[in-house]
C-alpha cells in the first residue's frame, strides 16, 4: 500500500474514532494498529479482497470495504 493511500486510512480510522469519542490512537505500522484503553487491534489489509481485523493474534473478521471495517472497529471498541 503505497504512503499516501495509508495515511488516509489513518486520518479515515482517526477521524471515526474520534467522532465516536474513543480515546484510542492510530498508528501504520505492518498494516494498521488502534490503541485503546482496554485492547490493541490490528487491521490488515488483504489486498485485492479488502480488510482483516486481528485482537490478540484471532481473527474477528473480514471486511470487503471500509463500512464494514468501521462497523466492526465501532462494536469492539
Amino acid at each position: 500500500m503505497s504512503s499516501h493511500k495509508a495515511d488516509r486510512v489513518v486520518r479515515v480510522l482517526s477521524g471515526a474514532l474520534r467522532v465516536w469519542g474513543m480515546p484510542a490512537s492510530v498508528e501504520h505500522a505492518d498494516g494498521f494498529i488502534v490503541h485503546a484503553r482496554s485492547m490493541t487491534l490490528r487491521i490488515v489489509p488483504d489486498v485485492p479482497h479488502g480488510w482483516l481485523v486481528f485482537r490478540d493474534g484471532r481473527l474477528l473478521a473480514a471486511h470487503a470495504g471500509l463500512p464494514g471495517l468501521l462497523r466492526t472497529l465501532r462494536d469492539e471498541l
